[in-house]
């Protein structure tokens, strides 16, 4: 609103057709989540793998009615809002009475990292599709919820501590690198800089939350994210433009 969108149209309603989507649709479900079991117990909800496919169904309409140049124009400027996560916790992980599958065994490393592993892919397929403009929101703190609080009494007026660590733990992975300092590639020394990366040396279990890969160098994460920086980032990363901007002038 603030922005002066306006709501958009449910993408199942039957008057959302014709010039309507050029102007943005809700793909939104509730009780969708990331991972495709999340929300059973609410039936026919719509996990993302689903959303996407109705946003790409909205891309071939686009196309059969502006033609592919100015489709893909206008969903390169397209603002996508992409906030989930939500309810893989609340209405999966957190309530496997309800939840036929066999996450509840998971620890909550591996539901946290299965959770980024799909939505990474979910998010690539997006951009896939001519997505540039992706705004992913953070999970909030869950245990503060009045669900939680109910079905842990035990809390008192307290919000609950493991929902929230949960959530807590999905946004650090959500927004990147887990160590910042460190080198992955390590043998002596509180940050591993001692002593240059060699075959007895200790290696992370995944390199792509490091910034730094032995004692002197960026990681090969680190470095996608620099070059992604030099190609498209503003004057405070190159100047006087980027190398996209030097490329197409």
């Amino acid at each position: 609103q603030e922005l002066g969108f306006g709501f958009t149209p449910p993408y199942l309603a039957p008057t959302t057709t014709g010039p309507v989507i050029l102007k943005g649709v809700n793909y939104a479900s509730g009780g969708g989540g990331i991972l495709n079991s999340t929300g059973q117990v609410f039936g026919g909800r719509l996990n993302m793998d689903a959303q996407i496919d109705n946003f790409a169904n909205t891309r071939h309409d686009i196309i059969s009615y502006i033609g592919v140049p100015a489709a893909l124009d206008l969903i390169q400027k397209a603002l996508f809002s992409v906030t989930i996560g939500s309810n893989d916790f609340i209405n999966n992980y957190l309530t496997p009475e309800v939840t036929f599958s066999e996450d509840k065994l998971d620890s909550p490393e591996l539901f946290v990292a299965t959770m980024i592993s799909k939505l990474r892919t979910q998010l690539t397929r997006l951009f896939n599709l001519g997505a540039r403009k992706i705004v992913v929101a953070n999970v909030g703190p869950i245990g503060c919820i009045p669900n939680q609080r109910d079905s842990h009494p035990i809390e008192g007026d307290n919000c609950v501590t493991f929902p929230n660590q949960l959530a807590y733990l999905f946004n650090t992975q959500l927004k990147g690198f887990d160590d910042p300092s460190s080198a992955c590639c390590n043998m002596a020394g509180r940050f591993g800089g001692l002593i240059p990366c060699g075959p007895t040396s200790k290696v992370c279990w995944d390199r792509s939350k490091y910034v730094f890969w032995d004692p002197y160098h960026p990681s090969d994460a680190a470095n996608v994210v620099i070059a992604k920086r030099l190609l498209d980032g503003g004057l405070t990363d190159m100047s006087p433009m980027n190398i996209r901007q030097l490329f197409q002038s």
